[in-house]
């Protein structure tokens, strides 16, 4: 009896990929809630490049949810209460999306090209 050895070697192939996110355009008093009670949660959502070194963050961006999450880290630092009664109306901007470039790098000193 004979028997057949197939050998598969493994194959990637490049297929263009659609990522797809949902930006929160309306922060409900639940979301507000959410982001303020956060541990998780990040207020800056890194943008990268590639160099010789490594990956480089070269700017951020946030979202209403994100700069919720921001503004309750940062009062929680200086052992400040943070409520909903504290979140502003630019914090929440219905479907804004900043984003935020950095100049530099702090580990080469050079001007990041942005």
């Amino acid at each position: 009896m004979r028997t057949k050895l197939a050998v598969v070697t493994s194959c990637v192939v490049a297929l263009p990929v659609v990522v797809a996110a949902q930006i929160v355009t309306e922060m409900t008093p639940e979301r507000i809630k959410e982001a303020i009670s956060s541990e998780k949660a990040t207020g800056c959502y890194e943008l990268h490049k590639q160099s010789l070194t490594g990956r480089v963050v070269v700017g951020c961006f946030t979202t209403p949810f994100s700069r919720v999450v921001a503004a309750a880290q940062n009062a929680k630092r200086k052992y400040k209460p943070f409520t909903e009664a504290d979140v502003t109306p630019e914090l929440i901007a219905a479907g804004e999306l900043h984003v935020h470039g950095m100049a530099g790098n702090t580990m080469s000193h050079h001007v990041s090209s942005v």
